[in-house]
This record gives structure tokens, sequence and C-alpha cells, in this order.
């Protein structure tokens, strides 16, 4: 009876382990790897890395750019994981991914009317354009933002008198990470109508597997603006 129980009990520890792993490569496979190394020679900065000596750890860096530890359980379905094999990796990713933005100009201006005419011959007439302005992250891809300003006016005298249909989104993306909007865009018009802004907010979201079974994630707040004016 003894011994029945010795290996009733083995057999359900054995169910136990196979369980957790069984939870563990699900979690994976449900996730894409990137090795850092393939991304760095994306971004042209292999040689950079060669020249790299760090004397950080990666809990230094962790602490320096508020990644936090999470398990792999709690990675999103689909998500993009950096692999890093070394503290420099890290670091040259960690330093582009938190670079400057660089602003990138869009002179496309489209155009579109409520009415059949696409034109502003009448006082009632409202005429609605787009206008997307753009931040560059480093080499990773764009951030966006997009309006429609509605113009009003009659003869030579023009105001904007609404501007809905604001919204963000990422493009271009080369490395793995994602564009979360925080919050509700809005708009602010000037008094008389010559200038209008809107504005957005959001948040980049990026993951690391330092080693086996250690996951971090890290965060960066974007603002974002695109204006319009009249004359």
């Amino acid at each position: 009876m003894k011994s029945i129980k010795i290996v009733l009990f083995s057999l359900l520890v054995g169910l136990l382990i196979f369980s957790g792993s069984t939870s563990s490569v699900f979690a994976i496979q449900n996730s894409k790897t990137v090795e850092a190394d393939q991304l760095i020679e994306k971004a042209q900065k292999t040689k950079e890395l060669k020249e790299k000596k760090s004397n950080k750890t990666y809990e230094e860096l962790s602490n320096e750019y508020g990644l936090k530890d999470i398990s792999e359980l709690d990675l999103p379905e689909n998500a993009q994981v950096i692999k890093v094999d070394s503290v420099e990796e890290m670091e040259l990713i960690l330093e582009s991914f938190n670079a400057p933005l660089e602003s990138v100009s869009d002179p496309v201006i489209q155009e579109k009317s409520l009415n059949s005419s696409s034109t502003l011959s009448s006082y009632s007439s409202i005429s609605y354009r787009t206008r997307t302005a753009s931040e560059q992250l480093a080499c990773c891809g764009k951030i966006n933002i997009s309006a429609d300003f509605g113009i009003s006016g009659s003869g030579s005298f023009y105001w904007i008198e609404d501007v809905k249909n604001i919204r963000t989104y990422a493009s271009g993306f080369t490395y793995p990470f994602d564009w979360q909007q925080t919050g509700t865009p809005y708009s602010v018009i000037s008094p008389g109508g010559l200038r209008a802004t809107a504005y957005g907010s959001g948040v980049i979201e990026y993951y690391f597997l330092i080693e086996a079974g250690m996951f971090k994630v890290g965060q960066r707040d974007v603002d974002l603006s695109v204006t319009y004016s009249i004359g």
C-alpha cells in the first residue's frame, strides 16, 4: 500500500512539473524572440557595439531606464521580445529607444468637403483638411498624429471652425515595440481661428529577455502635436 502511495505521489509531482513546463513553452511560443545583434545590425550600429565597453550591470541599466521585471506568462500574446547576450547590447538598444525624437515634416495635406464642392465658395461651406505630423524614433519607426481641420469662410476671409478625427498611430517599425495611445486627443483653436493645434499622447512599450526565464519591460511616453495655420 505504501509503495502505491509513493508511485501515485511521483506521478502527481511529474504532472505538476509537466504542466508548469507546458505553460512556459506556451508563453514562449506565443511570443517572438528577436536577437539584439540583428536589430543593432539593422540600425547600422555594429561598429558602435564593437567599440562599446560598459561598466554597468543589467540591474543598473534597468534602474536607469525604469525597466521592470515581468514573468514570461505576463507577456502579451504575439509580443516581440528582444534577446540580449551582453550588457553592451542592451545599453546600445536602450540608448536608441530613448534618443530624442526627430520631427519629420509632412507637406501632404489632403482636402475633403462636407458638401459637393471642394472649394470654399459660400459662407456656409466647410472643408476639412487633413494634416499629419510624425516623430522619428531613431531608426525604429515613426509615431504619427493626424487630424482633420475644418475651414469656413467667405471671399478672402477664412477661419478654422472645427478639429475632428484626431488619431495617433505607428508606422515603419523595424524594432519590436508596441504603440498604445493614452488619454483622449484634443485640440485648441486660437482666438480668431487662424491657427489650431491637435494634441495626442501615448506609450511605447518594449520587452527584453536577459537570460533564460528573466524578462523585463520598458516604456517611453511620447507627446505629439500637429498644427494647421491659415495664411
